[in-house]
């Protein structure tokens, strides 16, 4: 199995450079010359790598800079504990280690709870967030803070453009497929009652446009 191993290479960096360096290292917050200079080495490579083509797309750059930024952050985020790390007695490590660990199943806990919330607005065709086309704040199975569909009934209906119901009629339609594909069990009685409500007064709405 390979594995990268350490090893040790002379350099030879003119001083106007390692001035640059260092000025970097200190901008940016590395733990030393050396951090800094490995993280640079590797981006450098992955530039060289897709340089012809980010020059040809420039989505793909965008896309190299968003990846590179995270290894940034990761890295001096590890740098600056591991500095911290090293001074503290071990009751203060293991409380370090233990808040840690309570933020990692806070986090675990959250995206599970996410999850949920919106299997539970998916089954009924709702939004956990608010989004053209969608109002108010409904209840269901024990969540809060759902965003149901605009009817033709509400005030908020003569808000939207014959486009945006159009394209909430498109939308529910395949919400309603979905759900009978994964959720066969489901009830979908009062999704296809929106939607056949929206339906008929899109076309009544049309009728009196072309008349």
């Amino acid at each position: 199995m390979n594995q990268d191993r350490n090893s040790q290479i002379s350099l030879k960096i003119p001083h106007s450079l390692i001035s640059k360096v260092e000025e970097c290292v200190e901008k940016f917050n590395f733990k030393d010359n050396s951090s800094f200079i490995r993280e640079s080495i590797q981006v450098g490579i992955d530039f060289l790598n897709g340089k012809e083509t980010f020059m040809k797309t420039p989505e793909d750059a965008r896309k190299f800079l968003e990846k590179i930024e995270p290894q940034f952050n990761a890295l001096k985020r590890n740098d600056a504990i591991l500095t911290i790390y090293k001074d503290l007695t071990k009751e203060e490590q293991e409380a370090i280690f233990y808040q840690l660990d309570q933020q990692r199943r806070k986090t675990i806990v959250n995206e599970l709870e996410l999850k949920k919330r919106k299997e539970a607005a998916f089954r009924i065709g709702y939004e956990i967030e608010p989004k053209v086309g969608y109002i108010g704040k409904s209840g269901y199975n024990g969540f809060d803070d759902f965003f149901r569909p605009v009817r033709p009934s509400d005030n908020d209906w003569g808000l939207l453009t014959q486009d945006q119901k159009k394209t909430l009629l498109e939308e529910l339609e395949n919400k309603l497929y979905e759900i009978q594909l994964k959720h066969k069990d489901s009830e979908h009685q009062s999704l296809k009652q929106c939607i056949e409500e929206i339906s008929q007064e899109i076309e009544k709405e049309t009728k009196l446009e072309n008349e």
